[in-house]
């Protein structure tokens, strides 16, 4: 570990640990014990409600009182904290997202939902987490699943699942309005009012506001002290990566008889997003640093229908509508995704309960590019359709549990798959639970596998397209081009799991999962030998095709421990390993695009988290986070890659009256900025700051 690990963790015990001599002063910390917290049921692992201490996954769910003593202003943030996510920041509004490894600003391999509505992206694959900036208080709860859920969810689910849950419009009566900046969360603001309609409806409206201010650009390859960059080759301090969001929405429910409940819901958005890119161009130097603006917008709705028709037999329909447009540097993404899917829940008897179903989405898409970035097509239909069925089966009562399921697809892009998974689940006795996991997922292909086209680099220079097969010097415009594969499909995972749950008493709870994943067909990119002239531009190009001649294996364990101290003080900490292993098939000269990815990703993570009640109107709270250094770096920043970290938040929360919450929130308190991720995506990474904000919420 780096050498300024035990002045950083000595601030760490400063926060956390003065808590025990208080401790007891003030009222109950939550109201649900340790092992009440295990039986929390969750939906997201089996698309049934099943106590998270029965459930044979690798699971973590988010409280909303988590999300709130987290401090945290946005999603990504809250994230930080549950073991096998890798969490980091690259600009003031660009993340790395992903679980058990393949991180970046388009983590594939990561099915993200709110409410239902998938938002993982069409186009590029991952998500676009600028465009969820959902109003945190509305949030009810985020189930986090590790590992493969493709039985249930389908293809894209491979490596985890994040299920946002909002809370019903019945449990946001009446009126919220918070707000308050800080030097980094320059201004920020929501209002939200729930009412009911009649004796069984309720409703909802809010409107959000958020501005970010700009971070600081890495900008000098020297080893230099971590966040102590010089200026070298720019002509300011800033990384131009400002950023505004707009955006409201309302929520709906109706419970309409006994056996019938809807729900209707909807979502609008607008944003701002500066960004500086390094941009490839024919005249010298043949990249430049380009600043300019992604503008965001878009819209959603919702609606979902429960019936129930006796004790044993259930079902439930939800369609969704979601448009949205980003007009960017290199075009203009117009898309909108149509979806409907069914399922039955049957308790068939006392040792046997299936959930049946199916779906089926439509995309339409309109990418109009530049001579930089294009489709071709520029437009494309795409229509997809599932069935899957799921058995949860008894084999021993109160001792062992089957659940075992299979989902087929057929995908516009990839053609036919199926993705079968069986979970065992063993009741050592009330207080352990161990349980065991086979699952195959893949990774469908997206737009850009397929259609898209890149001209990562330029030159004009004499004899520049000299090849074999042009014997002259050639003075045109020559290109470095990535070029689509229209037969790519889908990336294949094959997952082992393990696990063990132990609640030995009300005080203490311990949950580790260990995996081992093999993955085949993943995506490289294959040099051509020689130029190909391209009429449209007229220049001469030299194709990187799009193949799947990339194999891997990851392994590793994730732990978690939480303790009720007192009545009053609940510590909970974790760690996670990852090994993560690139292969190419012989004869590929893939030019390292996945296998980067080996030094991408940080081997070793942990956190610690104290929430205590100072007194009964005080809270102290505070969490720390190490994460291991990563060697990887970017071409356009050669020398650059983000070392070892650690980074404590703290928030300090008073009620002054009833119904008045005041806090002081303060993250990266360590450190005066540093270095968390770069990518392969041409985007000059930020040093992410130290960011104090104030925050205060009145309901009413």
């Amino acid at each position: 570990m780096p050498a300024f690990i035990p002045k950083n963790l000595a601030l760490c015990l400063f926060l956390v640990l003065p808590a025990a001599a208080w401790a007891g002063d003030g009222s109950e910390l939550m109201d649900l014990s340790i092992q009440d917290l295990m039986e929390v049921d969750v939906t997201s692992a089996s698309k049934a409600a099943k106590p998270l201490s029965k459930t044979p996954a690798a699971v973590t769910v988010i409280s909303q009182e988590d999300i709130r003593r987290s401090g945290a202003n946005s999603i990504p943030d809250v994230l930080r904290f549950v073991p096998g996510l890798q969490v980091a920041q690259m600009t003031n509004n660009l993340w790395s997202v992903s679980s058990r490894g393949f991180g970046g600003i388009y983590s594939n391999k990561l099915l993200v939902m709110v409410d239902g509505r998938s938002v993982y992206n069409p186009v590029y694959g991952g998500v676009y987490w600028d465009q969820q900036n959902i109003m945190l208080e509305d949030i009810d709860r985020i189930e986090v699943v590790r590992g493969p859920g493709a039985t249930m969810w389908g293809s894209n689910a491979v490596n985890g699942i994040i299920n946002i849950i909002s809370k019903s419009a019945a449990d946001t009566q009446g009126g919220l309005v918070s707000g308050g900046g800080g030097n980094q969360e320059t201004a920020f603001g929501a209002a939200r009012y729930g009412g009911k309609i009649g004796d069984n409806a309720y409703y909802r409206f809010y409107a959000k506001h958020n501005t970010r201010d700009n971070f600081d650009k890495v900008s000098d390859p020297r080893p230099l002290p971590r966040g102590q960059f010089a200026e070298v080759g720019f002509d300011n301090r800033d990384n131009n990566d400002r950023s505004k969001d707009n955006r409201g929405g309302f929520r709906l429910d109706w419970d309409a008889t006994d056996k019938d409940s809807a729900t209707f819901q909807g979502d609008f958005y607008q944003g701002d997003l500066d960004r500086r890119v390094a941009n490839p161009q024919f005249a010298a130097p043949n990249t430049a640093m380009v600043n300019g603006t992604v503008r965001t917008s878009g819209e959603n709705l919702l609606g979902r229908w429960k019936h129930r028709f006796d004790k044993n037999l259930s079902a439930e329909t939800q369609a969704y509508w979601d448009h949205y447009r980003r007009d960017a540097l290199i075009g203009v993404e117009d898309v909108h995704t149509y979806d409907l899917d069914t399922q039955f829940n049957y308790r068939w008897n006392d040792w046997n309960n299936i959930v049946a179903g199916g779906g089926y989405r439509y995309i339409s898409d309109d990418l109009a590019g530049t001579d930089l970035v294009y489709y071709t097509p520029q437009k494309r239909k795409i229509s997809n359709f599932n069935v899957f069925v799921q058995d949860d089966i008894t084999l021993i009562p109160d001792t062992l549990d089957f659940m075992a399921g299979v989902k087929y697809e057929h995908n516009g892009f990839a053609g036919s798959q199926a993705q079968p998974s069986g979970r065992l689940l063993w009741t050592i006795d009330d207080s352990q639970r161990a349980w065991a996991a086979v699952s195959r997922a893949v990774r469908t292909a997206v737009r850009t596998d397929q259609d898209l086209n890149i001209n990562f680099a330029r030159m004009q220079l004499p004899g520049s397209c000299q090849t074999p097969n042009l014997r002259s010097t050639i003075q045109n415009n020559c290109e470095y081009r990535i070029v689509g594969n229209s037969a790519f499909g889908s990336e294949k995972e094959d997952s082992f799991e393990l696990g063990y749950r132990f609640t030995p008493n009300q005080a203490w709870s311990f949950d580790v999962a260990g995996f081992y994943n093999r993955y085949s067909d993943l995506q490289t990119r294959q040099a051509g030998s020689a130029y190909v002239f391209d009429a449209r531009t007229g220049s001469y190009y030299l194709p990187y095709a799009v193949r799947q001649d990339g194999s891997a294996e990851t392994l590793g364990v994730e732990a978690s421990v939480v303790w009720q101290a007192t009545r009053d003080w609940r510590l909970s900490a974790n760690y996670s390993h990852l090994r993560l292993f690139m292969h190419r098939r012989p004869g590929s000269n893939d030019t390292g695009v996945e296998a980067s990815r080996e030094g991408r990703e940080a081997q070793n993570t942990a956190g610690i988290r104290s929430l205590f009640n100072l007194t009964e109107t005080i809270e102290l709270d505070g969490t720390a986070y190490y994460v291991d250094s990563r060697p990887y770096e970017i071409s356009t920043m050669p020398g650059v890659h983000p070392g070892g970290y650690v980074r404590v938040d703290a928030r300090i929360g008073w009620a002054p009256v009833a119904n008045v919450q005041l806090d002081l929130i303060g993250q990266n308190l360590i450190d005066n900025r540093h270095l968390e991720y770069v990518d392969a995506q041409g985007l000059i990474p930020s040093e992410i700051p130290r960011s104090v904000f104030a925050r205060a919420q009145w309901k009413f």
